[in-house]
């Protein structure tokens, strides 16, 4: 069976706008919904912040920002004295500012 690159083969004899267009159309298709967390979801998320953070521990925290889910490995250096935002140190040794609300789901 021959495969073909689909849309990709014609860009070179599209309009430059029409190219952008697609490439728009290709990244809304990517966009995902903020997942809802229910109460037990929370707690669960909430524990395992507690347990690495007391015990050092490196994980993974899942969140949601701009319609995207990415992902961190590393460790919690802290929390903001509000208790809104948490310090994380990630892999590389750089450390980023992670707000609660962001957070979907740790590993």
């Amino acid at each position: 069976m021959q495969r073909d690159r689909g849309s990709i083969k014609w860009t070179s004899l599209m309009l430059p706008e029409h190219v952008e267009l697609l490439n728009q159309l290709w990244e809304e298709d990517t966009k995902r919904s903020k997942p809802i967390l229910d109460p037990q979801q929370l707690e669960d998320i909430n524990h395992r912040l507690v347990y690495a953070l007391e015990n050092d521990k490196t994980i993974t925290i899942s969140i949601y920002d701009h319609a995207k889910e990415y992902h961190y490995t590393g460790k919690i250096k802290k929390t903001h004295p509000t208790h809104t935002h948490l310090l994380f140190q990630l892999e590389n040794g750089s450390t980023m500012d992670i707000a609660f609300e962001k957070i979907i789901a740790i590993m």
